[in-house]
C-alpha cells in the first residue's frame, strides 16, 4: 500500500506560518470519502500549520511554490525534489474553508513530536473550529508534550481549556511500546529524541522530542517521521541508534516507505547555534549509521529522505538549495544513494 502524505508546512521558523505540520491517508482513500467513511484513516503529525494551510492548498495546488517565490535565486519546484508532487484534493467538493475544516474535523489522530510553537500553533489555534459533539480529535505525545500542552497552553489562560470542553483528549503515550489509533488501522510506535537541552538554575537540561514510526495494519506499510532532534555525535547519547537499529529491517524489506527528518541549516564551523537541529554532515552521518545496521544492502539505494524543517532566511538566499547540495555531495562521498527531496509547505507525495 501506498501513503498520501501533504505538508501542511515544512519551514522551521523564524516565520510565523508555514511552521511543520503532515497530514496522512492511504492512497487508496479519497478525501471526499471522509464523510461517509465508518473509520477515518487521516493522521496528522504535529500541527504548526492547519486550517489556512490546507484551504489555501485545496483552492490552488500551486500554492505548494508559495514560500520559493519569496526567495530570488530559488530553483524551479522539481528541482527540489526525487519524487513527484501530486495532488490529492484535486477531486474535493466544496468551497477552499467549507472543505478545509470537513476534512480537518473528521482526524481522530494527532501525533505531537514535541510542544514548541511551531509544532503546534495550528493545534491551538484550530481547536476553536472543532466539533465538539463528532469530532474529538485524541493528541498523543510524550508525557512531557502532553502534561507541557495541558500546563502551559489549554490551561485558561495561554488559551481556553480545550481538553477540559472536550474539543480535544491528551493522550500521553511511553517510548518504544506500540500503540493503536483509527480503530486498528495503524500501529505506531514512538521513539525518544534529545533537541538540544533548556536550562534551569543555568544548569543544561536536555529537551526531548519524538520520532513516530506509523505501520498500516493492512499492509505492513510503514513511514517513519522524526520530530526535531540533534545528532548523537552532538548528544553524546545513542538514541539516534536505537532508532536506525529498530527499522532497518524495515529499509532491508521495503516496508518502510519513507523517513521525514530535519535538516535545519547548512554546514557550519561550530555546533553552538545549531540548537538542538541537523546540518548537512550531521544527517549524512545518521544515514551512514542507519546503512551499517542493514547489513544486507551495502548502499540505500530506493530509500528516500524528506527533508523536512529548514530555518527560513528572510532577506537571505534560499537554504533548501544549499542544503540540498550539501546533501548531495556528502551522500555521493559516502556512497548512500539516498533518494533526497525537500519538503515544501504545501507539497503532497504517493509513496
Amino acid at each position: 500500500m501506498s501513503f498520501d502524505i501533504t505538508f501542511l508546512g515544512a519551514s522551521g521558523g523564524p516565520i510565523e506560518a508555514s511552521t511543520c505540520s503532515l497530514l496522512i491517508k492511504p492512497h487508496h482513500f479519497d478525501y471526499e470519502q471522509i464523510k461517509s467513511a465508518q473509520e477515518s484513516p487521516l493522521l496528522q503529525v504535529d500541527a504548526g500549520s492547519g486550517h489556512l494551510s490546507l484551504a489555501e492548498l485545496i483552492a490552488d495546488a500551486s500554492s505548494a511554490s508559495r514560500l520559493l517565490r519569496l526567495y530570488e535565486d530559488a530553483n524551479g519546484l522539481q528541482e527540489y525534489l526525487s519524487l513527484e508532487p501530486t495532488n490529492p484534493f484535486a477531486n474535493v467538493q466544496g468551497s477552499p474553508f467549507s472543505a478545509s475544516k470537513r476534512i480537518l474535523n473528521c482526524i481522530p489522530t494527532i501525533l505531537i513530536t514535541h510542544p514548541h510553537l511551531d509544532h503546534i500553533a495550528a493545534l491551538v489555534l484550530n481547536s476553536a473550529e472543532r466539533n465538539f459533539r463528532d469530532a474529538q480529535a485524541t493528541v498523543y505525545g510524550s508525557l512531557f508534550t502532553t502534561q507541557t500542552l495541558q500546563s502551559h497552553v489549554f490551561n485558561g489562560k495561554i488559551w481556553p481549556n480545550m481538553v477540559e470542553l472536550g474539543a480535544l483528549m491528551l493522550a500521553p503515550v511511553q517510548a518504544n511500546m506500540p500503540f493503536t489509533t483509527n480503530n486498528g488501522i495503524y500501529s505506531i510506535t514512538m521513539f525518544d529524541l534529545q533537541h538540544g537541552n533548556t536550562y534551569t538554575d543555568g544548569h543544561p537540561v536536555p529537551y526531548m522530542s519524538s520520532a513516530y514510526l506509523i505501520q498500516h495494519n493492512a499492509s505492513r506499510s510503514k513511514l517513519l517521521v522524526f520530530g526535531d532532534f540533534e545528532a548523537d555525535v552532538v548528544s553524546g547519547k545513542g538514541l539516534n541508534r536505537h532508532i536506525w537499529e529498530q527499522i532497518a529491517p524495515y529499509v532491508a524489506d521495503g516496508s518502510l516507505k519513507a523517513s521525514v527528518v530535519e535538516c535545519s541549516m547548512c554546514s557550519q564551523e561550530s555546533c553552538d547555534e545549531l540548537y538542538g537541529h541537523l546540518m548537512p554532515e550531521h544527517l549524512i552521518g545518521e544515514l551512514e549509521v542507519l546503512r551499517s545496521y542493514c547489513r544486507m544492502k551495502p548502499t540505500l539505494k530506493e530509500f528516500h529522505v524528506i527533508v523536512t524543517h529548514v530555518k527560513e532566511t528572510p532577506g537571505g538566499p534560499d537554504p533548501r538549495q544549499k542544503i540540498l547540495k550539501e546533501l548531495g555531495e556528502l551522500a555521493s562521498r559516502s556512497n548512500l544513494q539516498v533518494s533526497f527531496s525537500m519538503a515544501l509547505s504545501g507539497i503532497s507525495f504517493t509513496i
